[in-house]
């Protein structure tokens, strides 16, 4: 049996997204020789579970975060109707977005408090240390996405400070930090559904003008807070 069916973060997610996965990586959950349709999964099956090990660590239990991220940045992709291989890179680039995370100090992401500047350095370093961790089983438009994830509208993100172009970059951001504000972390209590779309609506407006600053575009939000209030 393949030791992607034993992957046991997938008891954390829905039916829906369990079959998102099956359904970008082309393969049948009724199939006892998966690796023989995809040979990378594997190596996906391996990375998989170095992400849910992250989300331990983070979260205090592997919650599903990734492939909920994964879902949640497809259902998007396919409510702007981008065709299929841009949803599949999305996907892919969501799926993996976190992975670098596996280089980082366990110390570090599983702190209660907050980071020091020295420490907050270093988890950005995340973005760039995935690509060599997943350059093997995604495609370079999915590279791009996981490296820029951190951008934000008014060029404050990081790595590089640019102001993001590229819509997959422009909804993982959205949907990451979505995620993020309503689930457990170490370092915060979960926000409600209505708290966090009226902080991430703040974040639409630059602060001169009243708001929380430039970080996401606006027509994304509203997105996807359609998305996740079906």
């Amino acid at each position: 049996m393949s030791k992607f069916k034993k992957f046991t973060q997938l008891k954390k997610n829905s039916k829906e997204e369990v079959d998102a996965l099956y359904e970008i990586l082309g393969i049948d959950k009724k199939d006892k020789n998966i690796e023989k349709i995809n040979p990378d999964i594997p190596r996906i099956a391996e990375l998989l579970e170095w992400n849910a090990e992250i989300e331990a660590l983070e979260e205090g239990k592997a919650s599903g975060h990734t492939l909920r991220v994964a879902y949640l940045s497809k259902k998007m992709a396919e409510e702007l109707g981008l065709d299929d291989d841009e949803v599949k890179n999305i996907y892919l680039g969501a799926l993996f977005h976190d992975t670098g995370k596996h280089l980082i100090s366990p110390k570090i992401l599983s702190k209660p408090g907050p980071l020091t500047d020295e420490e907050y350095e270093i988890v950005k370093t995340h973005v760039t240390l995935a690509i060599d961790l997943v350059e093997d089983v995604v495609p370079v438009e999915s590279l791009a996405i996981i490296r820029g994830h951190h951008e934000r509208m008014d060029g404050s993100g990081y790595p590089d400070g640019i102001v993001p172009t590229n819509i997959g970059i422009k909804i993982l951001g959205l949907v990451d930090s979505y995620d993020a504000m309503t689930s457990n972390r170490v370092y915060n209590i979960p926000k409600s559904k209505d708290v966090t779309f009226q902080e991430l609506e703040w974040c639409t407006v630059p602060r001169e003008k009243g708001g929380m600053g430039y970080l996401y575009d606006p027509k994304l939000v509203e997105i996807l807070k359609k998305i996740v209030e079906e």
